[in-house]
């Protein structure tokens, strides 16, 4: 009896301490919800939905600046897996205080219902201890509205600054 209290307490014990979120994942939260903070409030109003499934950095979108001298070759390898493995696939109601989360295949029945103003995020990717973000986003307004950006930016101080590339329609 002794023995199966002990192995159920260490699987117990295991299943605790490895389903904590690491110093790392929540620095990455943190940064994620600051950088999308500065997004809403310098290209996006505030939509009225975000696409629950991340999108994901396209780095033919801007080869250019990707292959600049900005990155190092480390870094461009860890973009490219970062792209291949993102850390956000699904966004969560947190990320969006001030919008609603929801599925693609809810969006069609909110657009039916007028609600047009749907917002898409890739999960960023960060470099340089949280001083570079790579990020994709986008807003569609209607059937021939939208404007969207993939793009560098930069942290100084608290603030994030856009840097390089980016694009709209």
């Amino acid at each position: 009896m002794k023995k199966k209290i002990l192995v159920l307490s260490f699987f117990l014990l295991s299943n605790i301490i490895f389903c904590q979120e690491t110093e790392g994942e929540t620095k990455y939260k943190e940064e994620t919800k600051s950088l999308i903070r500065y997004l809403l409030s310098e290209f996006l109003s505030k939509p009225n939905w975000i696409e629950r499934t991340a999108t994901l950095v396209n780095i033919e979108d801007c080869r250019n600046k990707y292959e600049s001298p900005i990155f190092n070759k480390e870094e461009l390898e860890y973009i490219k897996l970062s792209i291949d493995n993102p850390k956000i696939t699904y966004w969560t109601q947190d990320f969006f205080p001030t919008s609603q989360v929801v599925e693609s295949r809810k969006i069609q029945k909110r657009k039916d219902q007028g609600i047009e103003t749907i917002a898409y995020f890739s999960s960023p990717i960060f470099l340089r201890n949280y001083e570079i973000a790579l990020i994709r986003f986008s807003v569609v307004s209607g059937e021939l509205s939208g404007v969207g950006y993939e793009g560098i930016f930069i942290k100084k101080g608290d603030i994030w600054e856009i840097d390089v590339c980016s694009w709209d329609n």
